[in-house]
């Protein structure tokens, strides 16, 4: 249990240090032991609107409103679950998620 444990760690922090040279230059908040992180989402980018915008992009992606306790009260934000994907999946759909970022909101037409 303890080789799991401690493999588990490695692993945890890994995906970490990945989202967070991904990330470098936006908000985030992490824990090198944890396998989830929060992105502050750009002002141009409304996290309903994002989370939909990466969907259409096979990117699954928890908006802070899911979590909030009082509606109207929840950061503009979203959840990143690291653990699922494969190393490569996940350094492909962080670099999605820059471009998504960098870009507009209004780039992203919801009917693509």
């Amino acid at each position: 249990v303890a080789e799991l444990i401690r493999l588990k760690r490695l692993d945890a922090r890994a995906r970490q240090k990945l989202a967070a040279e991904r990330l470098a230059g936006f908000e985030i908040q992490a824990n090198d032991k944890s396998y989830h992180l929060w992105l502050t989402l750009p002002a141009h980018w409304r996290s309903q609107t994002f989370v939909a915008a990466a969907a259409r992009r096979d990117i699954a992606l928890t908006p802070s409103t899911t979590f909030a306790v009082s509606p109207g009260h929840a950061p503009n934000a979203v959840r990143l679950a690291l653990a699922a994907p494969s190393m490569d999946q996940l350094d492909s759909g962080l670099q999605t998620i820059v471009a998504m970022l960098n870009a507009s909101e209004h780039d992203f037409d919801s009917t693509e």
